[in-house]
């Protein structure tokens, strides 16, 4: 039976977001191994001692007992590692949030080993009343239907297990996709028109491009207004997610009367 995981935990990260989310719990001084990009931020290159740089193999030499991932079957992975990390009861968790609720599960399962259960359920609360005041100021007001575009070429939609989505419904919207358990879903305009959107928001990690732009305006237009929110579902929820969703709520709030 997998070991209880004790504040103190000697921890691995191989994901730089997961790195930047243990330095920005204050705990990186848990950390005893790091991939090559993590080694480079700013929060680590700070510490006393330089943390040796390892991969998912490797890492079983410092005896961790968590060790984060982008991906718990990507290519950061690999049998082997696994197994050895398993022999040594070291918890494997994969570091990819894709909505709120996965951040939420995420001050769980990473916050409370590093700092502490009362600690780790006192910044989730920080982190989550908010977000949760900007939802419930629209309450009992008419929730618009608005989709969210993520991929131009080719055509890609966020599906309810988003970001965006959530953003979206936080905003006082009603998300087309929302509650679904997608991260992405493929779409054409046909399938776009058949959902009946009343505002097509367009939100991605980098500005579109003018090309991009007139690629992606004579298939949308037709089907509803459209806005062009820049978005970096990444990292956005770790430095500012009131910012961003009041960034939305506006965006909403001025396209629809």
């Amino acid at each position: 039976m997998r070991h209880e995981i004790q504040v103190r935990a000697r921890v691995v990260s191989l994901s730089p977001l997961a790195t930047r989310f243990v330095v920005r719990l204050g705990a990186a001084d848990r950390l005893v191994g790091v991939d090559a990009e993590s080694a480079q931020l700013p929060g680590l290159r700070d510490l006393p001692l330089e943390l040796p740089v390892v991969g998912l193999e490797t890492s079983a030499n410092l005896a961790p007992d968590l060790v984060l991932v982008e991906q718990a079957d990507g290519p950061r992975s690999d049998r082997k590692g696994m197994e050895t990390l398993s022999a040594l009861d070291a918890q494997v968790i994969e570091f990819q949030p894709h909505d709120f609720e996965d951040v939420w599960k995420i001050y769980r399962l990473v916050g409370q080993p590093l700092i502490g259960e009362a600690s780790a359920l006192s910044l989730e609360v920080e982190h989550s009343r908010p977000l949760a005041l900007i939802g419930g100021e629209t309450h009992g007001r008419r929730r618009p239907r608005v989709l969210a575009v993520v991929g131009v070429a080719p055509l890609e939609i966020a599906g309810g297990h988003s970001f965006e989505t959530d953003l979206i419904e936080l905003a006082g919207a009603t998300s087309i996709t929302h509650g679904g358990d997608d991260f992405r879903l493929p779409a054409t305009t046909q399938s776009l028109a058949a959902l009946a959107p009343e505002l097509i928001l367009v939100m991605t990690p980098h500005a579109i491009t003018q090309r991009e732009r007139s690629t992606l305006l004579p298939r949308l237009a037709p089907i509803a207004p459209v806005e062009f929110i820049e978005l970096d579902t990444r990292l956005f929820w770790l430095n500012d997610s009131v910012s961003a969703a009041r960034r939305v709520q506006r965006v909403i709030a001025a396209s629809l009367p």
